[in-house]
């Protein structure tokens, strides 16, 4: 999840799990992901990989 200043302010492991702890619709997530929509509630959300994951985690 990245702020309007462009700063990561959330890192999720998917759309479920971002709706259940920031209360964010993952539709809307979705949408966004997939370009339908540019933001959901002033957010952007980009996909990333599973390597970038892991190292803004530190899983």
């Amino acid at each position: 999840m990245i702020d309007y200043r462009g700063e990561v302010i959330g890192v999720y492991r998917n759309s479920i799990q971002a709706e259940r702890d920031s209360g964010f619709s993952s539709t809307a997530i979705r949408q966004c992901l997939t370009g339908r929509h540019k933001t959901h509630k002033g957010f952007t959300f980009e996909k990333i990989t599973a390597d970038e994951y892991k190292e803004l985690t530190g899983e």
